[in-house]
């Protein structure tokens, strides 16, 4: 997994409410919202593996940009200011973390993370069908 490319995971829960939020106020222009935070690649898959495979240390491995074969050039640092949108609404995004951390549980059903990783649904589409 790629650790050298920051970002911000966007909960598409949290984007509709943000633009609801947006088109109340009347914002106009351009807004960037994501949820809060930055984060890689494998900072985000280490983050989910460990909710749904507490055990799962060393399944993944850290690689820099230059040693995968990509296409186009990624920018190092992509997260982009939330500040219009906080002013604009009044509204502080949640954190990444949160974020995923409600995605998987709603994934995982009731009892999550309690729950063992390999009994979970496999036939439900997400990011803990693999783990």
């Amino acid at each position: 997994m790629v650790d050298d490319q920051v970002g911000c995971p966007t909960y598409a829960k949290d984007l509709a409410r943000a633009t609801a939020l947006l088109v109340r106020s009347g914002a106009r222009g351009t807004v960037h919202f994501s949820n809060e935070g930055g984060t890689t690649w494998y900072g985000l898959a280490r983050f989910v593996l460990s909710r749904c495979h507490p055990g799962g240390k060393g399944l993944l491995s850290p690689v820099a940009t230059k040693d995968l074969p990509y296409p186009a050039a990624r920018p190092p640092y992509s997260v982009l200011s939330k500040d219009k949108y906080r002013r604009v609404t009044g509204d502080t995004p949640r954190p990444w973390e949160e974020a995923v951390a409600d995605y998987l549980s709603i994934l995982a059903g009731p009892g999550f993370p309690k729950r063992d990783p390999r009994k979970l649904n496999k036939g439900r589409w997400g990011a803990c069908a693999f783990c």
